[in-house]
């Protein structure tokens, strides 16, 4: 209700203040997700002082490359739709190298001795929607089904 039309009633007044805090909400919860992503990442199975962590389990080092596949996965669709690349019926291979290059994402690092890891993602594109599968190749790990 407005009073005398020189501004808002109470009940816009809750209208847009519940808009406002439903915006906040969500965006507390995705810095607090980006941050912890970001550690995750960050530590690289290292200890706070920067020597790899012996004590890991191999069910930590399984989590870590499995992050390792959905990181290529995803950004091998944001490579796809950057550099225009033609897809129809036949698969597209991009190579982690090749992102690295053009600053779609960093290289991986081993959890285990810190030696770089190579990767490649195929592409296909399956009812007009990208369907990427991931490939990843580490000193101690390597995908089914990879590739040289």
């Amino acid at each position: 209700m407005m009073r005398n039309k020189k501004g808002w009633g109470i009940a816009m007044m809750v209208v847009y203040m519940s808009i406002l805090l439903a915006f906040l909400l969500v965006a507390t919860i995705m810095v607090y997700n980006l941050y912890r992503y970001n550690s995750v990442i960050k530590d690289g199975g290292k200890n706070s002082d920067g020597v790899p962590n012996i004590n890991e389990t191999t069910e930590d080092n399984k989590q870590r490359y499995k992050l390792y596949e959905n990181r290529i996965k995803r950004n091998a669709i944001t490579f796809a739709y950057t550099y225009y690349l033609p897809l129809n019926e036949s698969p597209v291979k991009i190579t982690l190298e090749d992102m690295v290059k053009k600053d779609i994402m960093n290289s991986l690092v081993d959890p285990k001795d810190n030696s770089v890891c190579t990767g490649y993602a195929i592409l296909t594109l399956e009812n007009d929607k990208i369907i990427s599968t991931p490939y990843l190749k580490c000193n101690n790990y390597v995908t089914e089904g990879y590739e040289d």
